[in-house]
C-alpha cells in the first residue's frame, strides 16, 4: 500500500512537470510567432505606405481624403475572417470605408492589381489583429498593433502601435 501511494505521488509530480514544460514550450512558440508576425506587420505597413504615397503623387490627395478635420475616415485593413473584430470601431464620429473599397480605389488610381496584405494573426490576442488607415484633413496614419516594443512605435492603451508616416 505504501508503495502504491508513493507511486501516485511520483506520477502527480511527473504530470505537474510535464504540464509546466508544455506551457513553457507553448509560451516560447507564441513569442516566436509574434516576433515573426511583427516583422510581417511592419513590412505590410511599409508596402501600404508606399502605395498611399504613390496614390498621393498621382492624385494630389490621399485615398478618401475629405478635407474635413472634424470627421476622420477609417479603413480597417482586414480579411473576411478578421472583419468581425473591427467593430464597434472608434467611439467618436467617423466615416468608415470598407477594405474592399480601399483596395479598389488604390488599384483604379495606380492602374494595377495590388497585393492584399493582412495581419498574419487570424484571432486577436489581447490586441486587434488588423491594420488601420485613418485620414483626417490632409494627414493620414497607418497603424499596426505590435506585440514587441520598438523604439519607433508608440504605446497606446494596452498595445504598441506602429504609426506611419
Amino acid at each position: 500500500m505504501a508503495v502504491f501511494l508513493w507511486l501516485q505521488k511520483i506520477v502527480k509530480i511527473a504530470l505537474f512537470f510535464c504540464c509546466i514544460t508544455v506551457l513553457l514550450a507553448a509560451s516560447a512558440a507564441f513569442t516566436r510567432f509574434q516576433q515573426d508576425a511583427d516583422t510581417l506587420r511592419l513590412r505590410h505597413l511599409q508596402y501600404y505606405n508606399r502605395l498611399i504615397e504613390r496614390y498621393h503623387t498621382i492624385k494630389g490627395i490621399y485615398p478618401f481624403q475629405n478635407n474635413d478635420p472634424k470627421t476622420p475616415v477609417y479603413i480597417f485593413i482586414a480579411n473576411s475572417d478578421q472583419q468581425k473584430f473591427t467593430h464597434p470601431g472608434p467611439p467618436f464620429a467617423h466615416l468608415e470605408i470598407s477594405c474592399q473599397q480601399f483596395i479598389a480605389e488604390l488599384e483604379k488610381v495606380l492602374g494595377k492589381k495590388i497585393d492584399e496584405l493582412y495581419d498574419p494573426q487570424q484571432q486577436p490576442a489581447k490586441k486587434p489583429n488588423f491594420y488601420i488607415y485613418m485620414v483626417r484633413g490632409n494627414r493620414y496614419t497607418l497603424t499596426a498593433h505590435l506585440h514587441n516594443e520598438y523604439p519607433f512605435a508608440r504605446r497606446k492603451a494596452a498595445g504598441r502601435l506602429c504609426l506611419m508616416p
